[in-house]
């Protein structure tokens, strides 16, 4: 008896006329016919649609790393744009990335373009010197500014290493640009323990340091931010703890300053990940993060409670759905392979230069 071969119906369109346990059915057998051919990996604020079918799950750098080693042919990346460039950048050149979204572009790192960075850079060392700043580039930056990163001796980090990456910096005394997120940037640096005044903001829109003494200063932060952590306040945090007095607070990085202060612990997604797991039987834990990953937390961790500090979710990672995704993966399985992701070669090669520097800081 001979296997069906899945066929892929035509248009996207198509697929959206189909109900969700068709689409969970041929999802399935999409999956088989490619077997070890292709593998799915998803980021932590996926759907849990999208979860049930990835191979492997984690945040950005955990899954870089599996992106570097992967030995399928095809790499299925559910995420956002710039994560999937880096896995096409990161993975060998017998090896396809197709972001089943087609496009997911994160606002953060929209934030940062090419231009505004190098104008930045170049006033920079025009007030402190040639060879005096180190670029550090968070993982939510395009391929393009991870390359300008690479060429002019920088690291990309995530929010896992960040702490780690400005210290790798700050060698021999240099000064660091940190691009795009500012929070991530002054947290950082705080938890370092920097003091405010060594920290100065640049302002994008004005392509200025804001600075009352910049001899004092050692980071500057890029004036970017991530919506969906810049939404939780103080305000969310004093409602919390009234509502649930014995709670512990678990927040991610690219909260403001304020709210990781009044926070107990602080910690990127995978770490958040490990805190509520290892939390005690029984105890409450609230969580500042993307909501998807806050409410699955909750669902696989019935033996406590955990609640959002406020229902905050990434707009851009909900393109990620299984119209698309089943849309892809039987094009795959059919051979006609679609939203592919492409990066130029020489970008590739230079942001291959941060991005492998991203790895090895520990």
């Amino acid at each position: 008896m001979s296997v069906q071969k899945v066929r892929p119906l035509g248009t996207l369109r198509e697929y959206r006329a189909l109900g969700v346990d068709e689409l969970r059915r041929r999802c399935w057998a999409a999956r088989e016919e490619l077997g070890t051919a292709a593998t799915v990996m998803a980021h932590h604020y996926q759907a849990d649609e999208i979860m049930d079918f990835a191979e492997h799950r984690g945040d950005s750098l955990e899954l870089s790393r599996v992106a570097a080693q992967a030995e399928a042919r095809y790499i299925v990346f559910c995420g956002v744009d710039f994560m999937a460039e880096s896995a096409a950048i990161l993975s060998s050149p017998d090896q396809t990335v197709i972001m089943p979204a087609g496009e997911a572009p994160c606002p953060m790192a929209a934030m940062a373009d090419l231009g505004g960075l190098e104008l930045a850079w170049r006033r920079l060392h025009d007030l402190w010197g040639p060879d005096s700043v180190v670029p550090l580039v968070y993982q939510n930056s395009s391929a393009e500014v991870k390359a300008f990163c690479g060429r002019n001796g920088g690291a990309v980090c995530t929010s896992s290493n960040a702490e780690s990456a400005v210290r790798w910096a700050m060698q021999d005394g240099k000064r660091v640009l940190f691009a795009p997120d500012r929070y991530l940037a002054t947290n950082s640096a705080y938890a370092l323990g920097y003091a405010p005044d060594q920290v100065a903001l640049w302002n994008r829109v004005d392509d200025v340091l804001e600075t009352e003494d910049a001899d004092r200063v050692v980071l500057v932060a890029w004036d970017g931010y991530c919506s969906v952590h810049r939404r939780f306040t103080v305000d969310d945090v004093a409602r919390i703890r009234e509502e649930y007095p014995e709670a512990q607070l678990v927040v991610h990085p690219e909260c403001t300053p304020e709210v990781v202060a009044a926070s107990d612990a602080v910690g990127s997604t995978s770490y958040i990940v490990r805190y509520v797991a290892d939390a005690e039987p029984g105890s409450v834990t609230a969580v500042g993060t993307e909501l998807h990953l806050v409410l699955r937390l909750a669902h696989e961790n019935t033996d406590k409670t955990v609640v959002p500090l406020r229902r905050s979710g990434c707009v851009a990672m909900a393109r990620t759905d299984l119209y698309n995704l089943c849309y892809s993966l039987e094009n795959l399985a059919a051979g006609t392979p679609v939203n592919v992701v492409e990066v130029p070669p020489e970008t590739a090669a230079e942001a291959r230069q941060a991005l492998a520097r991203m790895l090895e800081i520990q």
